[in-house]
């Protein structure tokens, strides 16, 4: 394959690439996936090789200098599985050289993804509840402050709220998910989402705040199907780089406020209760 022969004109093809079905996702799983979609191909275009690179930085794609599948004879553009094991929260960067049937090669821009928290141990935070301050159907709220004294690189959030959770960072929503996580074997499975949220991280004084519902974790108003697993907890660590390399964390542990929200009643099958008058208890 030669990279050269790719002419980006306007006219030309161009390489589109996805990490799990998503452009730059920040918490892949150990073995990613891979695929890449040709746009602006001749009518016939028929892929017959292609060639991935993986690189720590940009700058040594062309050495590939974590992993090279070499030239590979297929025509598979989706879903190819990487081989090797990557470290956790890491950013890597990867692109892709194809061939056609007429032999022509074109060749991505590269583009990146980033790990999320491969393994137990990679999480510096524990699992907290309300303990003795857990009122039954009471979606309840939890609020942590911290400071941010330099320049911020950039900042990632990883979070599991069982059942349900709500984050907001400064007053502000983080992310676009609702009825978070998902249900799984519990506790066998647990999910968790990962947000990037180096625009919302402020200098001086920050606040995370997280609102805890029942969800599928804890049916205290047991449905067909429903059952407890344990109290609403929370597992969630903030992961900080600025821009001199230090890393800063914030994680789920004691030094954690908690009371109840505004919330007074939650189940997933019968929708929640607000009250505006218990608004004070979380000031």
């Amino acid at each position: 394959m030669n990279p050269a022969q790719n002419d980006l004109t306007p006219h030309s093809a161009s390489i589109l690439q996805y990490c799990n079905s998503q452009r730059n996702p920040i918490a892949a799983k150990q073995r990613p996936r891979l695929s890449w979609q040709i746009k602006g191909a001749a009518d016939g275009y028929l892929q017959t090789a292609y060639r991935i690179r993986v690189a720590s930085c940009p700058e040594k794609l062309a050495e590939a200098d974590v992993w090279c599948s070499g030239e590979i004879l297929s025509d598979s553009s989706a879903d190819i599985e990487l081989p090797i094991a990557l470290q956790s929260s890491r950013r890597y960067w990867w692109t892709v050289d194809v061939r056609d049937q007429a032999g022509t090669s074109y060749s991505s821009l590269g583009d990146w993804f980033e790990t999320g928290l491969l393994r137990p141990e990679d999480w510096k935070g524990q699992w907290i509840g309300a303990g003795s301050r857990y009122r039954t159907n009471w979606a309840m709220q939890y609020r942590r402050e911290f400071l941010v004294c330099s320049q911020v690189a950039q900042a990632k959030i990883y979070i599991s709220g069982l059942g349900f959770y709500e984050l907001t960072l400064n007053g502000q929503k983080v992310g676009d998910h609702v009825l978070d996580p998902a249900i799984t074997e519990f506790p066998q499975k647990i999910l968790y989402s990962a947000y990037d949220v180096t625009s919302q991280i402020q200098n001086g004084g920050n606040a995370l705040g997280v609102v805890l519902g029942d969800g599928w974790y804890h049916q205290s108003q047991l449905m067909e199907g429903g059952g407890i697993y344990g109290t609403p907890c929370l597992l969630l660590q903030l992961e900080i780089t600025y821009k001199s390399g230090v890393k800063q964390y914030v994680v789920s542990d004691c030094g954690w406020k908690v009371c109840e929200s505004p919330i007074t009643m939650n189940n997933v099958y019968v929708g929640e209760t607000w009250d505006g008058r218990a608004i004070r208890l979380s000031r």
